[in-house]
């Protein structure tokens, strides 16, 4: 691309360097403080029901669009896909979001997402045929680029008819094999309520060698109907499960199927068990852990079906409630409303992460508001207790600024671990989908890239206790201040330290979330972490670990040590010690590999007069399957000379960027010149390359001269965030 005749030599250097992602070790953010509500141009409102992950760490979420309020109200089926940090992501179908109507039907999306290895979109939603006013199982399938894919069914949608029956999909999964499996609620012109399931093959067909022309219908023999399956999950066997409920009394209940359709006999009462709460109850969502154990969540109802609260349940391989789990394979997490006849909270989904902690997600009333709800969240340990390090107590609920009503209906967990949660959100007049970001611990997603980690010691240790503190009476105060303008968001845990002679690390727990204005300042004291992480009034149990603060701003954090002798008994006698420690910041790592090269070409002009023109190239690979980072280049040139007179600077043209780099204007300052390109986000297994041309003009006018000219490439992630690690090359022009 560049070329030179009068080329005289020529020397490549290279070198590079590990960078970091601050979503690695601080916190990677979403929205606006882990919140995002999306509307679709052209459509007054729009209802979010699911949500999934894609294998590049997309976010996509679905739902449906229209005038809800309109008296022949139609609605299409709506599909969105976000980038990490909440953003639309432009490369699907131009702005992100991608609508399509089954044609000459009306369309309510009531749930039922999927993704394949090729990140194409699967997604289930009701139809109504206008002419013979039958609800039908409808199915589409959108490629990664957000466009109808034309190898489903010829034109990415179609319908499936019960035969004699109305029926609506609740959910859909796919199998190994890429076949599409739908299930939901079949209703006969001629008798009760059953569950229904359909498979598609990947061309979009009906799998003949499934059921009874690619359909199936059951009932539960020993009640009067079946709500229909609500959710549906599929083992490594390849068996689908299903879950909902059966009625007269209203009971929760589940069935599993073989691959062709024939319920599996190993499961329960012939395929089919019911799961006694012991009051109303019903299964909206199906998942399975890393033991092929079966969780089940839904909630339990009272007469009127008004729910009251979450109902998890996980069953053994056979169907058998599992005695590890809860009460007898079951736990309920009751949400009551204000009165008596509010609805209280149901749990809509459920997911098992990468550490086998059940996540269910649905709805609560607002305590606030009366007659308002938001979303809700709940993790629960392997052993079905809640997890006391997420949220409070295992528990977090959430509204949106501004809003009147909200619904959650879908749950996925990304990359990073986070939870995502999408659903359906009410702001005044509008409907909107919503999508809330949950840390590990429960807080919102914000991007915390300022890290601090201050030593904690606590309490009075036992003597019998291994390790280098001696006894005595130990207590910490951590000082946290904002010396900055802006209002500083900050996530504070405790992460303890256990005796050396155990040889294992201690537990990470939250503390707390919190904010500082400008000049505000708060403490971390051992009472207070007594309290909030034993739930203990001082003085409590000896320990020790580290607290650590991370922030979305610089911060002063400083911490107080005092130690004081004890008797015998352990009473503290004397004050022995004091010490006030600063706490230094530091840059969580990014996990971005930076290399850069330098092509150097000289070209003399007699004996003294020397010019130097080199290529530099700087390349960033985001590696393997972490999520996009929004990466920024910032480039410096300076020249250091002696016995010479020299000029250096950055070219304006020619500078090599690839489509999407944005490259600013070059900006000299001798003996310094600048350039900077927005890269901006680059997704896990990508690089980018830049390449632009630096000179130097040197005149030697004394006996030892030498010429230095050093570039230094600063690679930053994240709009606001730290400044980012460098890469330099120093070449030497002279001699």
């Amino acid at each position: 691309m560049y070329r030179n005749c009068n080329r005289l030599f020529g020397l490549l250097i290279a070198t590079s360097v590990i960078m970091s992602n601050p979503a690695a070790a601080g916190q990677t953010g979403f929205g606006e403080n882990g919140l995002v509500t999306i509307d679709v141009p052209g459509f007054p409102d729009v209802n979010g029901v699911d949500i999934a992950i894609d294998h590049l760490d997309r976010i996509v979420v679905s739902g449906a669009v229209g005038d809800f309020f309109a008296l022949f109200n139609t609605q299409e089926v709506a599909v969105a896909r976000l980038l990490p940090d909440g953003s639309l992501d432009a490369t699907f179908d131009d702005d992100g979001r991608a609508v399509t109507a089954f044609g000459g039907s009306s369309i309510h999306h009531r749930g039922g997402l999927a993704i394949d290895d090729l990140n194409r979109i699967s997604i289930a939603a009701w139809t109504v045929n206008v002419s013979p006013g039958a609800l039908d199982f409808g199915v589409a399938r959108f490629t990664s680029d957000g466009t109808l894919d034309l190898a489903f069914d010829v034109d990415g949608h179609l319908t499936i008819a019960f035969p004699d029956a109305d029926s609506h999909p609740d959910d859909l999964a796919l199998a190994a094999n890429g076949d599409a499996i739908v299930v939901g609620s079949v209703n006969p012109e001629d008798g009760p309520e059953m569950g229904g399931l359909a498979r598609l093959d990947s061309a979009g067909a009906l799998d003949g060698g499934f059921g009874a022309g690619g359909l199936v219908v059951t009932d539960f023999p020993t009640h009067e109907m079946l709500t229909g399956w609500r959710g549906i999950a599929i083992d490594a066997d390849q068996r689908i499960v299903t879950g909902g409920a059966a009625m007269d009394p209203r009971i929760a209940a589940a069935a599993r199927y073989l691959p062709d359709g024939n319920l599996d006999a190993s499961f329960g009462d012939a395929g089919r068990v019911l799961v006694d709460f012991g009051q109303l109850s019903e299964f909206n969502a199906v998942a399975l852990d890393h033991e092929g154990r079966i969780v089940l969540a839904g909630c339990v109802l009272v007469p009127g079906f008004s729910t009251r609260g979450f109902a998890v349940a996980r069953l053994d391989e056979n169907g058998l409630p599992d005695p590890a789990f809860g009460t007898d394979g079951l736990v309920v997490t009751p949400f009551d409303g204000l009165e008596e006849d509010e609805p209280g909270g149901c749990a809509m989904a459920v997911k098992v992460d990468a550490k086998g902690r059940i996540v269910a997600a649905g709805f609560a009333p607002d305590l606030n508001i009366p007659g308002q709800s938001g979303y809700a969240v709940v993790r629960y340990l392997a052993d079905g207790s809640p997890d006391p390090t997420f949220g409070n107590g295992g528990e977090v609920f959430t509204t949106f600024p501004g809003q009147g009503h909200s619904q959650a209906g879908g749950v996925a967990i990304d990359a990073q671990g986070r939870i995502l949660v999408s659903g359906a959100v009410r702001v005044g007049e509008d409907n909107f989908i919503g999508v809330a970001c949950y840390n590990e611990y429960g807080f919102a997603c914000r991007e915390l890239p300022f890290e601090y980690a201050a030593k904690v010691v606590c309490g009075v240790p036992e003597e019998s206790r291994a390790g280098p503190v001696a006894r005595g009476s130990y207590a910490t105060t951590v000082n946290i201040h904002n010396p900055g303008s802006q209002p500083a968001s900050f996530f504070k845990k405790m992460a303890f330290t256990r005796p050396p002679d155990e040889q294992r690390p201690g537990e990470v727990r939250p503390i707390a979330e919190d904010m500082l204005r400008y000049d505000e300042a708060l403490a971390v004291d051992c009472p207070d972490l007594w309290r909030r992480l034993f739930d203990i009034d001082p003085p409590g149990r000896f320990f020790e670990g580290f607290v650590i603060i991370q922030s979305a701003a610089s911060l002063d954090v400083t911490a107080v040590y005092t130690t004081t002798a004890v008797d015998e008994n352990g009473r503290p006698t004397v004050h022995s010690s004091i010490d006030v420690e600063r706490i230094e910041e530091r840059i969580p790592p990014r996990d971005l590999n930076v290399t850069k090269a330098a092509e150097v070409l000289e070209f003399p002009f007699g004996d003294r007069l020397l010019f130097h023109a080199v290529l530099y190239t700087v390349t960033v690979a985001n590696p393997g399957e972490q999520p996009a980072l929004d990466v920024a280049i910032a480039d410096e040139l300076v020249l250091e000379t002696a016995d010479t007179v020299g000029v250096s600077a950055i070219l304006e043209a020619p500078i090599d960027v690839p489509p999407g780099v944005q490259a600013g204007t070059p900006a000299s300052t001798p003996p310094s010149s600048s350039i900077d390109f927005d890269v901006g986000l680059l997704s896990g297994g990508d690089e980018v390359t830049v390449r632009f041309w630096g000179v130097a003009l040197n005149y030697i006018i004394g006996d030892m001269p030498s010429a230095l000219l050093r570039d230094t490439a600063t690679v930053s992630v994240g709009a606001g965030g730290p400044g980012g690690d460098s890469v330099t090359i120093e070449t030497t022009l002279i001699p």
